[in-house]
Protein backbone atom coordinates (compact mmCIF):
# COMPACT_ATOMS: atom_id res chain seq x y z
CA UNK A 1 0.00 0.00 0.00
CA UNK A 2 1.42 3.39 -0.99
CA UNK A 3 1.81 6.05 1.68
CA UNK A 4 1.19 9.77 1.28
CA UNK A 5 4.95 10.28 0.98
CA UNK A 6 5.09 8.08 -2.09
CA UNK A 7 2.30 10.01 -3.77
CA UNK A 8 3.95 13.32 -3.01
CA UNK A 9 7.44 12.30 -4.08
CA UNK A 10 6.18 10.78 -7.32
CA UNK A 11 4.21 13.92 -8.13
CA UNK A 12 6.82 15.58 -10.38
CA UNK A 13 6.69 12.64 -12.79
CA UNK A 14 2.93 12.86 -13.23
CA UNK A 15 1.45 14.87 -16.05
CA UNK A 16 -0.52 17.93 -14.96
CA UNK A 17 -3.43 19.53 -16.75
CA UNK A 18 -2.97 23.17 -17.61
CA UNK A 19 -5.25 25.99 -16.41
CA UNK A 20 -7.21 23.84 -13.94
CA UNK A 21 -6.58 21.76 -10.86
CA UNK A 22 -6.74 17.99 -10.64
CA UNK A 23 -7.31 15.72 -7.67
CA UNK A 24 -6.56 12.02 -7.37
CA UNK A 25 -7.21 9.40 -4.72
CA UNK A 26 -4.09 7.64 -3.53
CA UNK A 27 -5.91 4.52 -2.48
CA UNK A 28 -5.44 5.32 1.21
CA UNK A 29 -8.04 6.60 3.71
CA UNK A 30 -8.40 10.34 3.28
CA UNK A 31 -5.47 10.34 0.92
CA UNK A 32 -5.99 13.12 -1.61
CA UNK A 33 -3.43 15.36 -3.30
CA UNK A 34 -4.58 18.59 -4.92
CA UNK A 35 -2.35 20.07 -7.60
CA UNK A 36 -2.86 23.48 -9.17
CA UNK A 37 -0.73 25.87 -11.20
CA UNK A 38 0.75 27.47 -8.10
CA UNK A 39 2.22 24.04 -7.28
CA UNK A 40 0.67 24.05 -3.80
CA UNK A 41 0.54 20.53 -2.46
CA UNK A 42 -1.91 19.64 0.30
CA UNK A 43 -1.44 16.32 2.06
CA UNK A 44 -3.86 15.03 4.66
CA UNK A 45 -2.30 14.57 8.08
CA UNK A 46 -1.48 10.94 8.69
CA UNK A 47 -0.02 9.45 11.89
CA UNK A 48 3.68 8.72 11.44
CA UNK A 49 4.14 5.25 9.97
CA UNK A 50 0.41 4.48 9.85
CA UNK A 51 0.38 3.96 6.10
CA UNK A 52 3.98 3.11 5.27
CA UNK A 53 4.03 0.04 7.47
CA UNK A 54 7.10 1.31 9.32
CA UNK A 55 9.41 4.08 8.18
CA UNK A 56 12.43 1.84 7.79
CA UNK A 57 10.75 -0.66 5.48
CA UNK A 58 9.05 1.55 2.89
CA UNK A 59 11.02 1.91 -0.34
CA UNK A 60 10.36 3.67 -3.61
CA UNK A 61 12.54 5.01 -6.43
CA UNK A 62 14.51 8.13 -5.55
CA UNK A 63 15.10 10.76 -8.31
CA UNK A 64 18.76 9.66 -8.49
CA UNK A 65 17.92 5.95 -8.79
CA UNK A 66 17.55 5.55 -12.55
CA UNK A 67 19.83 2.57 -12.94
CA UNK A 68 18.40 -0.77 -13.87
CA UNK A 69 19.09 -3.43 -11.29
CA UNK A 70 19.87 -0.97 -8.48
CA UNK A 71 18.05 -1.33 -5.16
CA UNK A 72 15.93 1.80 -4.48
CA UNK A 73 17.16 3.67 -1.44
CA UNK A 74 15.07 3.73 1.73
CA UNK A 75 13.21 7.01 2.14
CA UNK A 76 12.86 6.65 5.88
CA UNK A 77 14.12 10.17 6.57
CA UNK A 78 11.85 11.73 3.96
CA UNK A 79 8.83 9.78 5.20
CA UNK A 80 9.64 10.86 8.75
CA UNK A 81 9.80 14.50 7.65
CA UNK A 82 6.56 14.38 5.68
CA UNK A 83 4.64 12.48 8.36
CA UNK A 84 5.55 14.87 11.18
CA UNK A 85 2.38 15.78 13.12
CA UNK A 86 3.07 19.51 12.62
CA UNK A 87 2.88 19.33 8.82
CA UNK A 88 -0.59 19.85 7.39
CA UNK A 89 0.42 21.25 4.01
CA UNK A 90 3.51 21.79 1.92
CA UNK A 91 4.01 24.62 -0.55
CA UNK A 92 6.21 23.54 -3.43
CA UNK A 93 7.22 27.15 -4.04
CA UNK A 94 8.85 27.11 -0.60
CA UNK A 95 10.89 24.11 -1.73
CA UNK A 96 12.06 26.09 -4.75
CA UNK A 97 13.17 28.95 -2.48
CA UNK A 98 15.17 26.42 -0.45
CA UNK A 99 16.73 25.13 -3.67
CA UNK A 100 17.80 28.61 -4.75
CA UNK A 101 19.35 29.36 -1.36
CA UNK A 102 21.26 26.08 -1.53
CA UNK A 103 22.64 27.17 -4.89
CA UNK A 104 23.47 30.75 -4.00
CA UNK A 105 24.56 30.27 -0.40
CA UNK A 106 23.41 33.79 0.58
CA UNK A 107 19.90 35.14 1.08
CA UNK A 108 20.58 38.29 -0.95
CA UNK A 109 21.93 36.30 -3.91
CA UNK A 110 19.06 33.82 -3.80
CA UNK A 111 16.56 36.67 -3.68
CA UNK A 112 18.16 38.34 -6.70
CA UNK A 113 17.87 35.13 -8.71
CA UNK A 114 14.25 34.70 -7.71
CA UNK A 115 13.35 38.36 -8.25
CA UNK A 116 12.12 38.88 -4.69
CA UNK A 117 13.31 40.54 -1.48
CA UNK A 118 15.73 38.61 0.73
CA UNK A 119 13.15 38.80 3.52
CA UNK A 120 10.78 36.84 1.29
CA UNK A 121 13.31 34.04 0.89
CA UNK A 122 13.85 33.96 4.65
CA UNK A 123 10.10 33.91 5.31
CA UNK A 124 9.46 31.15 2.77
CA UNK A 125 12.14 28.89 4.22
CA UNK A 126 10.93 29.58 7.76
CA UNK A 127 7.44 28.54 6.65
CA UNK A 128 8.85 25.36 5.10
CA UNK A 129 10.76 24.52 8.28
CA UNK A 130 7.58 25.06 10.30
CA UNK A 131 5.59 22.87 7.91
CA UNK A 132 7.98 19.93 8.13
CA UNK A 133 8.96 20.51 11.75
CA UNK A 134 12.67 20.20 10.97
CA UNK A 135 15.65 22.51 10.78
CA UNK A 136 16.62 22.63 7.08
CA UNK A 137 19.46 25.18 6.94
CA UNK A 138 22.26 26.40 9.17
CA UNK A 139 24.58 29.36 8.86
CA UNK A 140 28.38 29.21 8.52
CA UNK A 141 30.78 32.18 8.38
CA UNK A 142 30.67 32.13 4.56
CA UNK A 143 27.26 30.82 3.49
CA UNK A 144 24.04 29.08 4.41
CA UNK A 145 24.29 25.29 4.22
CA UNK A 146 21.68 22.56 4.30
CA UNK A 147 21.18 20.22 7.23
CA UNK A 148 20.79 16.49 6.56
CA UNK A 149 17.00 16.95 6.49
CA UNK A 150 17.40 19.85 4.07
CA UNK A 151 19.56 17.72 1.78
CA UNK A 152 16.93 14.99 1.84
CA UNK A 153 14.18 17.35 0.71
CA UNK A 154 16.33 19.14 -1.84
CA UNK A 155 16.62 16.20 -4.24
CA UNK A 156 12.85 16.34 -4.65
CA UNK A 157 12.87 20.13 -5.00
CA UNK A 158 15.28 19.68 -7.90
CA UNK A 159 12.93 17.15 -9.48
CA UNK A 160 10.02 19.59 -9.17
CA UNK A 161 12.10 22.35 -10.77
CA UNK A 162 13.24 20.09 -13.62
CA UNK A 163 9.67 19.06 -14.31
CA UNK A 164 8.56 22.70 -14.43
CA UNK A 165 11.36 23.51 -16.86
CA UNK A 166 10.50 20.51 -19.04
CA UNK A 167 6.86 21.62 -19.27
CA UNK A 168 7.94 25.18 -20.10
CA UNK A 169 10.31 23.91 -22.79
CA UNK A 170 7.56 21.77 -24.29
CA UNK A 171 5.31 24.80 -24.70
CA UNK A 172 8.11 26.98 -26.04
CA UNK A 173 9.29 24.37 -28.52
CA UNK A 174 5.82 24.13 -30.01
CA UNK A 175 5.96 27.86 -30.76
CA UNK A 176 9.59 28.09 -31.85
CA UNK A 177 12.54 25.86 -32.69
CA UNK A 178 14.74 28.11 -30.53
CA UNK A 179 15.15 27.13 -26.90
CA UNK A 180 14.54 29.66 -24.12
CA UNK A 181 15.29 29.96 -20.43
CA UNK A 182 18.71 30.01 -18.77
CA UNK A 183 21.53 27.48 -18.84
CA UNK A 184 24.20 27.73 -16.14
CA UNK A 185 27.63 26.25 -16.84
CA UNK A 186 30.51 25.91 -14.37
CA UNK A 187 34.01 25.10 -15.62
CA UNK A 188 37.69 25.18 -14.75
CA UNK A 189 39.32 28.54 -15.53
CA UNK A 190 41.45 27.54 -18.50
CA UNK A 191 39.03 25.48 -20.55
CA UNK A 192 36.12 27.63 -19.39
CA UNK A 193 37.67 30.82 -20.79
CA UNK A 194 38.60 29.24 -24.13
CA UNK A 195 36.90 26.14 -25.49
CA UNK A 196 33.77 26.26 -23.33
CA UNK A 197 33.22 29.97 -24.00
CA UNK A 198 33.48 29.36 -27.74
CA UNK A 199 31.00 26.49 -27.59
CA UNK A 200 28.51 28.58 -25.62
CA UNK A 201 28.67 31.40 -28.17
CA UNK A 202 27.74 28.87 -30.86
CA UNK A 203 24.95 27.56 -28.62
CA UNK A 204 23.49 31.05 -28.18
CA UNK A 205 23.64 31.74 -31.90
CA UNK A 206 21.65 28.55 -32.52
CA UNK A 207 19.13 29.50 -29.79
CA UNK A 208 18.87 33.30 -29.56
CA UNK A 209 16.26 33.19 -26.77
CA UNK A 210 18.53 31.13 -24.52
CA UNK A 211 20.36 33.01 -21.76
CA UNK A 212 23.73 31.62 -20.67
CA UNK A 213 25.69 32.00 -17.44
CA UNK A 214 29.31 30.78 -17.30
CA UNK A 215 31.21 30.69 -14.02
CA UNK A 216 34.87 29.65 -13.90
CA UNK A 217 37.23 28.80 -11.07
CA UNK A 218 40.11 26.48 -10.28
CA UNK A 219 38.65 24.53 -7.40
CA UNK A 220 37.64 21.04 -6.42
CA UNK A 221 34.11 20.17 -7.47
CA UNK A 222 31.76 20.72 -4.54
CA UNK A 223 28.64 18.55 -4.75
CA UNK A 224 26.87 20.80 -2.23
CA UNK A 225 26.88 23.69 -4.72
CA UNK A 226 23.85 23.83 -6.97
CA UNK A 227 24.62 26.94 -9.00
CA UNK A 228 25.03 25.10 -12.31
CA UNK A 229 23.19 22.91 -14.81
CA UNK A 230 26.34 21.56 -16.47
CA UNK A 231 29.77 21.39 -14.82
CA UNK A 232 33.16 20.64 -16.37
CA UNK A 233 35.72 19.38 -13.89
CA UNK A 234 38.96 17.43 -13.52
CA UNK A 235 37.38 15.34 -10.78
CA UNK A 236 35.63 12.12 -11.78
CA UNK A 237 32.84 12.01 -9.25
CA UNK A 238 31.56 8.78 -7.78
CA UNK A 239 27.95 9.67 -7.06
CA UNK A 240 24.60 8.27 -8.15
CA UNK A 241 23.17 11.81 -8.08
CA UNK A 242 25.13 12.81 -11.19
CA UNK A 243 25.51 11.69 -14.77
CA UNK A 244 29.22 11.90 -15.64
CA UNK A 245 30.87 11.59 -19.05
CA UNK A 246 34.34 11.99 -20.49
CA UNK A 247 34.62 15.33 -22.31
CA UNK A 248 38.25 15.51 -23.42
CA UNK A 249 41.84 14.79 -22.50
CA UNK A 250 44.47 17.51 -22.71
CA UNK A 251 48.24 17.89 -22.22
CA UNK A 252 50.13 20.11 -19.79
CA UNK A 253 53.60 20.98 -21.12
CA UNK A 254 56.43 23.42 -20.39
CA UNK A 255 56.44 26.67 -22.37
CA UNK A 256 58.65 29.76 -22.46
CA UNK A 257 59.20 32.67 -24.83
CA UNK A 258 62.03 32.62 -27.32
CA UNK A 259 63.41 35.73 -25.60
CA UNK A 260 63.53 33.98 -22.22
CA UNK A 261 65.26 30.90 -23.64
CA UNK A 262 67.85 32.99 -25.48
CA UNK A 263 68.80 34.98 -22.39
CA UNK A 264 69.03 32.08 -19.90
CA UNK A 265 71.15 28.92 -19.65
CA UNK A 266 70.33 26.29 -22.31
CA UNK A 267 68.02 23.42 -21.42
CA UNK A 268 68.86 19.96 -22.71
CA UNK A 269 67.83 17.73 -19.80
CA UNK A 270 65.71 17.74 -16.66
CA UNK A 271 68.81 18.59 -14.64
CA UNK A 272 69.18 21.84 -16.59
CA UNK A 273 65.82 23.06 -15.25
CA UNK A 274 67.28 23.63 -11.78
CA UNK A 275 68.64 27.08 -12.58
CA UNK A 276 65.46 28.51 -14.12
CA UNK A 277 62.45 30.51 -12.92
CA UNK A 278 59.17 28.59 -12.91
CA UNK A 279 55.54 29.70 -12.95
CA UNK A 280 52.68 27.76 -11.36
CA UNK A 281 49.74 27.91 -8.96
CA UNK A 282 49.79 29.18 -5.37
CA UNK A 283 50.03 25.79 -3.68
CA UNK A 284 48.14 26.82 -0.55
CA UNK A 285 45.17 27.90 -2.70
CA UNK A 286 45.22 24.94 -5.08
CA UNK A 287 42.36 22.66 -4.06
CA UNK A 288 42.54 20.42 -7.12
CA UNK A 289 44.55 17.22 -6.43
CA UNK A 290 44.74 16.46 -10.15
CA UNK A 291 46.91 19.59 -10.59
CA UNK A 292 49.06 19.19 -7.47
CA UNK A 293 51.89 17.71 -9.53
CA UNK A 294 54.49 20.41 -10.19
CA UNK A 295 57.24 19.28 -7.85
CA UNK A 296 56.63 15.67 -8.83
CA UNK A 297 57.09 16.02 -12.59
CA UNK A 298 59.10 19.24 -13.08
CA UNK A 299 61.47 20.32 -10.30
CA UNK A 300 61.51 19.62 -6.58
CA UNK A 301 61.33 23.23 -5.48
CA UNK A 302 58.65 25.89 -5.34
CA UNK A 303 57.95 28.03 -8.41
CA UNK A 304 59.08 31.65 -8.09
CA UNK A 305 56.11 33.28 -9.84
CA UNK A 306 52.76 31.95 -8.60
CA UNK A 307 49.13 32.77 -9.31
CA UNK A 308 45.77 31.15 -8.56
CA UNK A 309 44.63 32.04 -12.10
CA UNK A 310 45.84 30.17 -15.17
CA UNK A 311 45.52 33.26 -17.38
CA UNK A 312 47.81 35.21 -15.04
CA UNK A 313 50.31 32.36 -15.30
CA UNK A 314 50.11 32.64 -19.08
CA UNK A 315 50.73 36.39 -18.79
CA UNK A 316 53.84 35.74 -16.67
CA UNK A 317 55.17 33.40 -19.36
CA UNK A 318 54.39 35.78 -22.25
CA UNK A 319 56.23 38.56 -20.38
CA UNK A 320 59.33 36.31 -20.39
CA UNK A 321 59.11 35.89 -16.64
CA UNK A 322 59.97 32.20 -16.70
CA UNK A 323 58.84 28.73 -17.73
CA UNK A 324 55.22 27.71 -17.19
CA UNK A 325 53.44 24.36 -17.16
CA UNK A 326 50.49 25.23 -19.39
CA UNK A 327 47.67 23.42 -21.21
CA UNK A 328 48.11 23.28 -24.96
CA UNK A 329 44.75 24.90 -25.65
CA UNK A 330 46.01 28.12 -24.01
CA UNK A 331 49.12 28.48 -26.16
CA UNK A 332 48.08 27.11 -29.55
CA UNK A 333 47.85 30.59 -31.11
CA UNK A 334 50.93 31.99 -29.34
CA UNK A 335 53.81 31.72 -31.85
CA UNK A 336 56.15 33.52 -29.43
CA UNK A 337 55.99 30.54 -27.04
CA UNK A 338 58.17 27.46 -27.48
CA UNK A 339 57.95 23.98 -26.00
CA UNK A 340 60.60 23.07 -23.44
CA UNK A 341 61.66 19.41 -23.16
CA UNK A 342 58.46 18.07 -24.78
CA UNK A 343 59.82 14.51 -24.76
CA UNK A 344 60.63 14.73 -21.03
CA UNK A 345 57.78 16.70 -19.46
CA UNK A 346 54.20 16.09 -20.58
CA UNK A 347 51.23 15.45 -18.34
CA UNK A 348 47.83 14.29 -19.59
CA UNK A 349 44.68 15.18 -17.69
CA UNK A 350 40.98 14.48 -18.31
CA UNK A 351 38.01 16.84 -18.23
CA UNK A 352 34.65 15.37 -17.22
CA UNK A 353 31.21 16.81 -17.86
CA UNK A 354 28.79 16.51 -14.94
CA UNK A 355 25.00 16.87 -15.01
CA UNK A 356 22.43 16.20 -12.30
CA UNK A 357 20.46 13.15 -13.36
CA UNK A 358 17.09 14.82 -13.01
CA UNK A 359 18.20 17.57 -15.44
CA UNK A 360 19.88 15.35 -18.02
CA UNK A 361 16.90 15.13 -20.38
CA UNK A 362 16.08 18.85 -20.41
CA UNK A 363 16.29 20.18 -23.96
CA UNK A 364 18.58 23.09 -23.08
CA UNK A 365 20.96 20.76 -21.22
CA UNK A 366 21.08 18.35 -24.16
CA UNK A 367 21.73 21.27 -26.56
CA UNK A 368 24.58 22.49 -24.35
CA UNK A 369 26.18 19.05 -24.21
CA UNK A 370 25.90 18.72 -27.98
CA UNK A 371 27.59 22.06 -28.69
CA UNK A 372 30.36 21.36 -26.18
CA UNK A 373 31.06 17.98 -27.77
CA UNK A 374 31.02 19.27 -31.35
CA UNK A 375 33.12 22.38 -30.60
CA UNK A 376 35.82 20.45 -28.77
CA UNK A 377 35.91 17.54 -31.23
CA UNK A 378 36.46 19.92 -34.14
CA UNK A 379 39.49 21.44 -32.37
CA UNK A 380 40.82 18.32 -30.69
CA UNK A 381 44.02 17.63 -32.65
CA UNK A 382 45.29 21.20 -32.84
CA UNK A 383 44.09 22.64 -29.53
CA UNK A 384 44.29 19.68 -27.19
CA UNK A 385 46.10 16.68 -28.61
CA UNK A 386 45.20 13.30 -30.11
CA UNK A 387 41.70 12.20 -29.22
CA UNK A 388 41.10 9.25 -26.92
CA UNK A 389 38.15 6.88 -26.81
CA UNK A 390 34.99 8.65 -25.70
CA UNK A 391 33.10 7.28 -22.70
CA UNK A 392 29.38 6.87 -22.22
CA UNK A 393 27.61 8.34 -19.20
CA UNK A 394 28.86 6.71 -15.99
CA UNK A 395 26.42 4.25 -14.45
Amino acid sequence: MECECAALLRLPNRSTQSNRSRSTNSGTPGGRIIVDLSLRLEVSKVPAGALCGGLGSHKLPHPADHQEGKEPRTLARTCAILHTPRMNNLNANDLLHLLELARAGRLVDAAQRLGVEHTTVSRRIAALEKAVGRRLIHRTPNRWLLTDDGEQLLAHAETIESTMHAVAELGANRRSSSLGGTIRVAAMDGIGGTLVAGALVELQRAHPRLEIELTTATRRFDVSYRDYDVAITLQRLQSRRFAIRHLTDYNLELYATRQYLETHPPIHSLEDLAGHTFIWYVESLLDVPELDVFEEIVVTRRPILRSSNIFAQLAFVIASGGIGLLPRFLVVDRPELELVLPDKVSLRRTMWVVVRREALNLARVQATLHHLSVHITERQDRWIGPATTQHEWDA
